[in-house]
């Protein structure tokens, strides 16, 4: 909850920052790096779990193709997280 809340954060922010015509204030400025560093932590988050799920838990046997969804969806949010 914390990545998808950090990341819809992120871009609310830069969307107002593109529309307003004025220089954006720096308060706002500063939440930028605060909204990036939670999305990044929480997305290690998730790829720390689901690592640690699939070597301790499932022993790391195939799990199909629901969980290789994930681990692609986790990897598109990591770059994009890291891109922002």
């Amino acid at each position: 909850m914390l990545g998808a809340t950090a990341s819809f954060g992120n871009l609310v922010v830069a969307w107002h920052i593109k529309r307003s015509a004025t220089p954006p204030a720096p308060q706002l400025m500063a939440l930028r790096p605060v909204l990036g560093m939670i999305g990044l932590l929480a997305i290690m988050a998730i790829w720390i779990t689901g690592l640690w799920l699939y070597i301790g838990w499932y022993g790391l046997t195939p799990l199909g193709e629901v969980f290789w969804i994930k681990v692609l969806l986790a990897a598109a949010l990591l770059v994009l997280i890291v891109m922002l």
